[in-house]
């Protein structure tokens, strides 16, 4: 399983809708007073990713926002108009005895 952020815009709103399972970006997201919890998505007890709601003026703004939230100079755009970032592997810590 690999790290991502998403955004999309909700119905033509100032509200998007950031869903990521970035452990770093997550923290940030829980910091800010003007994010929302809006759900998140699980698998046999195990949580794939959380969504949260923020609030921007303009779409130019929201990716700006986004981009500075996740550290990244640029996102990919789909079919569908959502800006996408792969984040990369998660690794999972190993200890061995």
């Amino acid at each position: 399983m690999r790290h991502f952020a998403r955004i999309w815009r909700e119905a033509k709103d100032d509200y998007y809708r950031i869903e990521t399972n970035y452990p770093k970006l997550i923290r940030k997201l829980q910091k800010r007073k003007s994010t929302k919890f809006c759900g998140d998505s699980w698998r046999r007890n195990s949580r794939l990713s959380i969504m949260y709601q923020i609030q921007y003026k303009k779409p130019s703004r929201a990716l700006e926002g986004f981009l500075r939230l996740i550290g990244r100079i640029n996102a990919n755009r789909d079919a569908e108009g959502d800006y996408y970032v792969d984040l990369g592997l998660i690794l999972d810590k190993k200890t061995e005895k």
